[in-house]
């Protein structure tokens, strides 16, 4: 993304602390390049290319190549930072599926959500939908089946602290404001 070759001054100097690197990379990089996530359909590659970048960003943060043969585990170590960008965005789409699924019946995300299209469907493979991530992303966090996670998500404090929990896998990851 361009905002990363635009800071590149900043992830070279030797007068920043890594840690002021890695706060602006988790509140200017992140947060520009999730914009919107709760959104997208995320297929394998895409989720692929996200992680990539991600650890592209880490390790340009430490001042470290590819070259230089440094496992990824041991720069998320290095950086005591264990929260992938997977691990946001699946959080952020939980929210506002939790969200959606508060709201009153009249209102359009919900009707979109819980509404059918009559008619069939073409030949092939469907494409991935939102809601097969919402379904991956509730059995991530231990919740079997779509419909429980409707009603666990009615009570909003129930919501955000399974949201919490189970997608923050150290002090690091927390999501900044309101789930």
């Amino acid at each position: 993304m361009g905002i990363m070759q635009k800071l590149n001054p900043i992830w070279k100097s030797k007068e920043i602390s890594t840690i002021t690197k890695l706060e602006l990379y988790k509140v200017l990089v992140l947060s520009i390049g999730t914009y919107a996530s709760e959104a997208w359909t995320i297929k394998k590659r895409d989720e692929q290319r996200l992680l990539v970048f991600e650890m592209a960003c880490l390790r340009k943060i430490l001042g470290v190549t590819r070259r230089d043969r440094i496992r990824n585990t041991s720069i998320r170590d290095t950086l005591d930072y264990q929260c992938t960008v997977m691990n946001k965005i699946r959080a952020k789409q939980l929210s506002y599926y939790g969200h959606v699924k508060r709201m009153p019946p009249s209102r359009y995300p919900k009707i979109v959500l819980e509404g059918t299209i009559p008619g069939k469907r073409p030949k092939g493979r469907p494409p991935i939908r939102w809601m097969d991530n919402i379904k991956a992303n509730c059995s991530a966090v231990g919740i079997q089946s779509v419909v429980e996670a409707g009603r666990m998500a009615n009570n909003r404090a129930e919501w955000r602290s399974i949201v919490a929990r189970q997608l923050s896998p150290g002090p690091t990851c927390v999501m900044g404001g309101k789930l």
